[in-house]
């Protein structure tokens, strides 16, 4: 069901299939929103035919991965489509095993990879030309983390401190897809340098 927001007003679609207690972003949707992006959630994976006509009033997806997968091929189908329209897709995940929808989708789209359960809970840092992050911010990494095995077509955006590719980007020309290998970012030890990173995030994605 969604959860926040109005559906015709939004443009940000996040699907959670990560279920946690712990997991609260009203500081993440506050950033958003101050920065002109409203946010709607889904806690429950709909048919794909019902995630296709959903889809049509948003310009952003976040999905959001869980332990065990719940897409198939006729998701991939309505992703494709999603994105062939000019939309953002943000794939997010944690360490293994919570990274099984984000590495289905990321290998289709990118052929990047998400591995690893990396304890971090520490600092991430720009990557060489990061879109993303500058050298002066403190962008809290994670608690646990995956990291991106990293594919020709996709751009590192942020480095973790056991200097692994967390972030990574994917453009080619016609539209985007950001990888992330640290969704607990989303709602934990939350500064204001993490909701300049998510606003820059959804500008990234909306260009």
């Amino acid at each position: 069901m969604i959860s926040t927001g109005s559906v015709a007003q939004s443009n940000i679609l996040i699907l959670k299939l990560y279920d946690s207690d712990k997991f609260v972003t009203e500081d993440l949707d506050t950033a958003l929103l101050e920065a002109g992006y409203h946010s709607d959630y889904l806690s429950e994976l709909p048919p794909a035919r019902e995630l296709d006509s959903l889809l049509t009033r948003y310009d952003q997806f976040w999905l959001v991965s869980d332990w065990q997968r719940h897409l198939d091929s006729s998701y991939l189908e309505v992703i494709q489509s999603y994105l062939e329209a000019g939309n953002g897709l943000y794939v997010l995940a944690d360490n293994e095993p919570y990274d099984a929808d984000a590495e289905y989708v990321s290998e289709h789209f990118t052929g990047a990879t998400f591995n690893g359960n990396y304890m971090a809970d520490k600092k991430a840092s720009p990557a060489p030309g990061s879109d993303l992050l500058t050298d002066e911010a403190y962008l809290y990494e994670g608690f646990t983390v995956s990291s991106l095995s990293i594919s020709e077509s996709v751009k590192p955006q942020i480095i973790g401190s056991d200097g692994q590719v967390c972030v990574a980007s994917f453009d080619n020309a016609q539209y985007r897809i950001l990888l992330d290998g640290g969704f607990t970012r989303m709602y934990n030890k939350w500064t204001i340098f993490s909701a300049r990173y998510f606003v820059e995030a959804a500008n990234w994605l909306s260009r």
